[in-house]
């Protein structure tokens, strides 16, 4: 998946949202000083936080500041970081749900809907979503 997003950036991506859990698979992907959003959790343990990886994503340990330099698979400044983000963190903060509504209806975030079910058949949804495999968001309208 890596090499693909290379043919398009051959110099890497500044930023890459992970929401398929491919994680360090795509490091590789990004330019150094990057940032990949994880918005799964890595693993069972916290992945709140930063993070540095080796060129091949495989390697994990707590990223150095961002003013101290660093080298990655021996290419110096190829600091990469991930950030972990859950929507826990914006319960409490119903603009920012505004804010990407806004960007939606102005075409600039196109969120991916794999179906859009009537809020009667919420059982059916459950059941599409628990069974795995969907691709896009399954939406209930109201």
């Amino acid at each position: 998946m890596a090499a693909g997003f290379r043919t398009v950036a051959p110099d890497g991506l500044v930023g890459l949202v992970d929401a398929s859990t491919q994680q360090g698979r795509l490091v590789p992907a990004l330019a150094g000083g990057g940032t990949l959003v994880l918005l799964r959790a890595w693993d069972s343990a916290s992945a709140a936080g930063d993070r540095r990886f080796d060129e091949s994503g495989g390697s994990q340990r707590p990223a150095a500041p961002a003013s101290e330099a660093s080298a990655l698979g021996g290419v110096p400044g190829r600091e990469i970081r991930s950030r972990f983000v859950t929507v826990v963190e914006a319960l409490d903060r119903p603009e920012l749900l505004v804010r990407l509504r806004d960007l939606a209806e102005r075409g600039v975030l196109t969120p991916r809907v794999a179906t859009t079910l009537p809020a009667a058949q919420a059982p059916e949804a459950h059941r599409l979503v628990a069974g795995g495999g969907v691709r896009g968001r399954v939406v209930l309208t109201f």
